[in-house]
């Protein structure tokens, strides 16, 4: 089996897994569901989204839905085996299931990655692995609200609870792309992701 085949293997584990199922959450117009992550997990294994191990510049992993295929790519094939990794993968797969609900529109970048960066909050907390860094204390008191909401529904996160972490993942993300000499997109438009068509097979 290929390095590549076997993080295939791993990632579908890590989206199926209970932790991923108990995430939900409404975001800038875009709902986030366990199940969702269930549905990237199928497309994977059925060749509709790719892995890959390769460059990802200043990040270490990425998500990329501008070419014809999907693609998750991933700098080290053995972050799966890390909570840190694993963490990051529900990040990246969050940009996917949001691929997946908003085809033919568009989400501001800085509420995407908000989202992504709530999703691999919720799962961290699921699994019981640390969080850390200069994010939590930003993103805390709205996981909170989202862990604790009693239903009926799901948690709506409000623009103002989420101000805050926006602006500092913008300012992050920007500074980043500058010495690349790139930019942060304003608006992304999500293309959508869905199996592949069957086979073509010829009558016998």
């Amino acid at each position: 089996m290929s390095a590549e085949e076997d993080l295939r293997k791993r990632v579908v584990n890590v989206l199926r897994s209970q932790a991923c199922m108990q995430i939900q959450f409404n975001v800038a117009g875009s709902t986030v569901m366990g199940y969702g992550y269930g549905h990237v997990a199928d497309v994977i294994e059925q060749g509709g989204i790719k892995i890959k191990i390769g460059n990802t510049g200043a990040f270490t992993a990425s998500y990329d839905h501008q070419g014809s295929t999907p693609t998750f790519v991933f700098g080290d094939p053995a972050m799966v085996s890390s909570p840190e990794g694993r963490a990051t993968i529900v990040h990246e797969a969050t940009h996917a299931v949001i691929d997946a609900v908003r085809k033919g529109r568009t989400m501001a970048f800085g509420d995407n990655e908000v989202a992504a960066y709530l999703a691999e909050a919720l799962y961290r907390i699921n699994t019981g692995a640390p969080l850390t860094g200069p994010l939590v204390p930003k993103l805390m008191p709205v996981v909170r609200k989202i862990r604790s909401f009693p239903g009926p529904g799901v948690y709506d996160v409000k623009p103002d609870e989420i101000a805050e972490a926006r602006a500092f993942i913008l300012s992050v993300y920007t500074a980043r792309a500058k010495q690349q000499g790139k930019t942060v997109p304003t608006d992304e438009m999500m293309k959508g992701i869905a199996p592949p068509p069957p086979a073509m097979v010829p009558d016998p």
